[in-house]
């Protein structure tokens, strides 16, 4: 894959539907390419296979878990009306899922709202493996 840890190295960042599955694929995959992999948080910014911990189905039970996180891959850094408009999901379902994403840390602002000058909000977890950050 050419990784040398540098910023401009190839990563693979898994992130299935589910926990169980993305780490299952995460071991087949460093089993088959003879990646060193390790599923401790610590140790995704190091590797150049990295799952992202905390699926969304454990941390939202929704009927609009996929496009959430469509949405959330597509532009993870975004501001409500555009997460509603990307997504397809009813305005007060995407706050609601916002808000539950936001407790647990899976988001967070980067400014927070102000007037009529809405928050921008970023996937922080999808932000920091892309870049090689823990």
């Amino acid at each position: 894959m050419g990784w040398d840890g540098s910023e401009n190295s190839p990563r693979v960042l898994v992130f299935t539907e589910y926990r169980h599955t993305q780490d299952a694929l995460a071991a087949v995959l460093a089993k088959d390419f003879k990646l060193k992999h390790s599923d401790k948080f610590e140790d995704q910014a190091t590797q150049t296979l990295a799952v992202i911990h905390g699926s969304v189905p454990e941390i939202i039970t929704t009927l609009f878990t996929i496009q959430t996180i469509d949405a959330l891959f597509d532009r993870p850094i975004f501001v409500t009306t555009n997460f509603v408009e990307r997504s397809g999901v009813p305005k007060a379902s995407a706050k609601r899922i916002l808000r539950a994403l936001q407790d647990k840390g899976v988001r967070m602002a980067v400014r927070e709202s102000s007037g009529r000058r809405p928050a921008i909000l970023m996937f922080r977890e999808l932000i920091a493996l892309a870049e090689g950050q823990s």
